[in-house]
Parts: structure tokens; C-alpha cells; sequence
């Protein structure tokens, strides 16, 4: 019996042991090119050149300065923040909107409408760039901020719209008809009553649509063509393109974009998992 027990331990221990190698190979497999184009932009050209694995003998910080300077990152910097905040806006305070409709009242159709919310879900951005590049053409709305509002925000509400419907549900109507009896009309419920109590996921919500914006490239690459309209992950390309040997200001660019993006997630990424926990549960 002890041998028994002594053989599934050390089959336990050999299999927890395999699978944590497993899972290390995994994130280094990850990390390590993140890794290795930051500690790459701190290279001189010359360094870069003769030693492409190996860390920077001297840190040159000046690289970035040069990727400001002449990949004009500052301006699409300024738009990629002012595009990331309209969107934002936009898709929590329609997803919002649209989950307690969809939540709170019956009408006929509520059924169709959910349904085509869950299958937004599941159209791939690529799968629609062509018909949605011919259609803004024709309708002459190319090249402008709302080019990039439109779309962003309608590609990010089915998942947006969900998340809040399924917390929704774990929000008794009570509380609003309490609220109701009072004279409260549907603006002073949404305001006073229901928001404070969807704020977990409203923070949440608020986040993930930050760093889904911040990343989205598809929308401004078939729509965008101006130069000063140009977001960030737009313009580091254009910036690869033009300029094919400068590889340490070339790293220093994504770097920029990478480092606000692994902040925020590092910051909130406990808040990220309890609202999308709270949701999925309370669903």
C-alpha cells in the first residue's frame, strides 16, 4: 500500500515537474521577443550590426528621441490617444446602453437582437475590411476621424454589449422599482442607481476597450491614407517601411506602444479578471 502511495507521488511530482517546464518554455517562448526588441532599441547601429542577440554594451536612449524625431511618433502618438478616447467613450456608453435595453424591457425581437450581437462576435475584422473600404468610398467618408470611430466602435460592441448584459443579470430590478416608487424617472435609475452598481465592470470595460483601440491597426490601414491622420501602430509601420536599417530606432518605436500597454495590464489586471469573472458568473 506504501508503494502504491510512494508511486503515485512520484508520478504526480514527475508530471507537475514536466508540466512546469512546459509552461516556462512557454512564457520565455513569449516574453523573450518583447524582451529582446527592448533591450535591442538600447543598441547602437553598429552593436545592432555585429551582435544581434547579445544585451547593449552602452545604453543609447538617444533612439528614441531619433524615433520621435524622424518617424513624427509624437504626432501619431497624439492621435492614437485621442482616437483610444473617443472609442472609448463610445463603445461603453452604447454597450451600456444597449445591454440594459436589451436586459431590462421585453419587447418582440429581444431574442434576434442578443442573437445578432453573439454572432458580431464571431466575424472576423478581416473577414468585412474590403465590402466596409468600398462602401465608406462611396459614401466619400475615407480619411477622416469618424472613419475610425464608426467601425471601431461597432467592431467592439458585441463583446462590450455581453459582458454588461450578463452582470445585468445579476442586478435584482427591485432596487430600480424602489427607486421607481420614489419617482425616479429612467435617466435618474440609469444614473443613480444602475451605473454605481455596474461599476466593476464598467472599469472593466473601460480598460480592455483602451487597449483594444490602442492596438487596432486593420481599420486604419484600409480607411486612413493621410499622413496626419495616421495612428501609432499605423505610423511604425509606415516608419518600417522608409527606413529599413536604422533596426534600434526602429525597436524604439513599438517599444513605445508596448510599454503603455504592459503598464495598464500590469496595473488593472486583477480588476480586468474580477470583471470578467463577475460577469461570467453572475451570467
Amino acid at each position: 500500500m506504501n508503494n502504491l502511495v510512494l508511486r503515485d507521488r512520484i508520478k504526480n511530482g514527475i508530471l507537475k515537474t514536466l508540466l512546469n517546464i512546459f509552461f516556462i518554455f512557454l512564457t520565455v517562448f513569449a516574453i523573450y521577443p518583447v524582451f529582446w526588441m527592448i533591450y535591442s532599441s538600447l543598441k547602437s547601429e553598429k552593436q545592432f550590426n555585429t551582435d544581434i542577440i547579445g544585451f547593449p554594451t552602452e545604453l543609447h536612449f538617444e533612439n528614441y528621441g531619433s524615433a520621435i524625431r524622424v518617424g513624427h511618433l509624437d504626432t501619431y502618438l497624439f492621435n492614437s490617444i485621442y482616437v483610444t478616447a473617443v472609442c472609448m467613450v463610445l463603445i461603453v456608453v452604447f454597450s451600456f446602453l444597449v445591454a440594459y435595453f436589451v436586459n431590462r424591457f421585453e419587447f418582440r425581437g429581444r431574442k434576434i437582437i442578443y442573437f445578432m450581437f453573439m454572432m458580431g462576435m464571431m466575424i472576423p475584422v478581416h473577414g468585412f475590411l474590403v465590402p466596409l473600404y468600398i462602401q465608406f468610398s462611396r459614401l466619400n467618408m475615407t480619411d477622416a476621424w469618424y472613419s475610425l470611430f464608426l467601425p471601431i466602435t461597432a467592431f467592439n460592441l458585441p463583446l462590450s454589449m455581453i459582458l454588461i448584459e450578463n452582470f445585468l443579470k445579476g442586478i435584482s430590478f427591485e432596487i430600480e422599482e424602489s427607486a421607481l416608487i420614489d419617482g425616479a424617472t429612467l435617466g435618474q435609475r440609469l444614473a443613480y442607481v444602475v451605473l454605481p452598481m455596474c461599476a466593476p465592470i464598467i472599469a472593466t470595460l473601460t480598460i480592455l476597450s483602451c487597449l483594444w483601440v490602442w492596438n487596432e491597426y486593420p481599420f486604419a490601414l484600409v480607411l486612413i491614407t493621410s499622413d496626419k491622420l495616421k495612428t501609432l501602430m499605423l505610423g511604425i509601420s509606415n516608419f518600417k517601411g522608409e527606413r529599413t536599417t536604422m533596426y534600434p530606432q526602429m525597436f524604439a518605436a513599438p517599444t513605445m506602444v508596448c510599454i503603455p500597454i504592459i503598464l495598464v495590464y500590469s496595473i488593472f489586471s486583477k480588476r480586468i479578471m474580477q470583471g470578467m469573472t463577475a460577469g461570467a458568473v453572475k451570467g
